[in-house]
């Protein structure tokens, strides 16, 4: 299956190519190995798939996509995420194929990134406003992207004391990642270069997210089935 790049780049105040301080991005998925380089707080891999693809989502109906939620070796997740999503009729079988590709691939990223022999994956729908709070994960490195639905926000180093502090009261800056966009973001686990985000308000607009989040697995963890 081929994915086809569309560079994109973020805006700022109406131009292009602006720099966002602590974001290293690239059209390139090399860019996700930078994740844990001196100031660094975002590494982002803009990325779009083809219009085809991209229609697909945008009329794929959410209810038909299985949450999804293990821990697995990198070598054994693609198998894993097979298992799961093969089995679901209702889902489109192209998205199907494509997110199986997808995810498989982004867990091979990620492991050699941040050299991680085992990974926790979760692939689900979200309706909610369940982590609006500003945070930073409990984890060393985590990788996220949002196939449907609004991506993760986050704050620049300069404003993320006073966003932890004011939380929902906060009227300072706040970015978005793209759709379809990778980003890879250190944890507490590496606490100078933890990224402070949260998931985008959702719930007044009846809106909804299709959501892939890659951890290193923090160690007092149970394991997951």
């Amino acid at each position: 299956m081929t994915i086809e790049p569309l560079y994109k780049r973020y805006r700022v105040d109406g131009e292009d190519d602006a720099p966002l301080e602590g974001v290293l991005s690239s059209e390139l998925p090399s860019v996700l190995r930078r994740w844990r380089e001196p100031h660094c707080r975002l590494a982002l891999w803009r990325r779009r798939f083809s219009s085809e693809i991209e229609a697909r989502f945008a009329r794929l109906y959410l209810e038909d996509v299985p949450s999804l939620r293990l821990m697995a070796s990198p070598a054994d997740a693609g198998r894993r995420i097979s298992q799961v999503l093969e089995r679901c009729d209702a889902l489109d079988p192209v998205l199907a194929a494509l997110l199986i590709h997808d995810a498989s691939y982004l867990v091979t990223l990620f492991a050699n990134a941040t050299a991680s022999p085992e990974v926790e994956l979760r692939l689900e729908v979200v309706t909610d406003d369940a982590c609006r709070k500003f945070h930073t994960d409990v984890t060393l490195a985590r990788l996220v992207t949002t196939y449907v639905g609004a991506g993760t926000q986050w704050v620049p180093p300069n404003y993320a004391e006073q966003a932890l502090a004011q939380q929902d009261s906060y009227q300072g800056p706040v970015f978005s990642m793209p759709q379809f966009g990778v980003g890879l973001f250190a944890g507490k686990e590496l606490p100078g270069n933890a990224l402070l985000h949260r998931s985008p308000r959702i719930s007044a607009s009846g809106s909804s997210r299709l959501f892939l989040c890659i951890n290193r697995p923090f160690s007092a963890r149970p394991h997951l089935h």
